[in-house]
């Protein structure tokens, strides 16, 4: 319950896909601001245990002094891998970070979201499309102005136009083959 403050609960509709209710980050790539931690792609026989949120437990990893040492390599306490790779963002890569949020982190969401600092909104209200990626996360235009969306709300997130351009309609066309999208 929320009280005298309004609050909803988040649902995503059946006539649209998580992927396209989520596609809204704080940052546009590439991004400078916001430093996401590392994301790990390995081959399926290189990880033996993964934990969200957590380092990838590797068979190099793994190993003890002794068989590192057989194995021809340097023991040292830390995972070291050779073939790190520093995907571009906007032409290779992304990792779109996408979350449910209760009703209750929805708490007062119509007064948070119209405040000048858009970090005290837990709702995505996105940018409209264009608009350069600015400094310090603020979204504002060249008058220092936080950017607004129609109803008053700031807008704190930009969509990814790849995703929803490219991906998002390839994912509704596979679910609706499959009847899984009402659309």
């Amino acid at each position: 319950t929320c009280g005298s403050k309004k609050c909803f609960q988040p649902i995503v509709p059946n006539n649209v896909t998580y992927l396209q209710t989520y596609n809204c980050d704080k940052e546009k790539p590439p991004r400078q601001e916001t430093k996401p931690a590392e994301k790990q792609i390995y081959q399926s026989d290189f990880v033996l245990l993964h934990f969200v949120h957590y380092s990838a437990i590797t068979v190099n990893s793994a190993l003890g002094p002794d068989e590192t040492r057989q194995a021809g390599m340097n023991y040292i306490r830390r995972a070291h891998h050779k073939h790190d790779y520093k995907f571009d963002e906007e032409n290779e890569a992304i990792m779109l970070h996408s979350r449910a949020i209760s009703g209750r982190q929805t708490f007062n969401w119509n007064n948070s979201c119209k405040l000048e600092n858009t970090g005290a909104c837990t709702i995505g209200i996105p940018l409209p499309s264009g608009i350069a990626p600015t400094v310090g996360g603020q979204n504002k235009d060249e008058n220092g102005d936080v950017y607004r969306d129609g109803n008053g709300y700031a807008c704190n997130c930009y969509v990814h136009e790849n995703i929803e351009n490219y991906w998002v309609p390839r994912l509704e066309t596979a679910l609706k083959e499959r009847g899984k999208l009402n659309k």
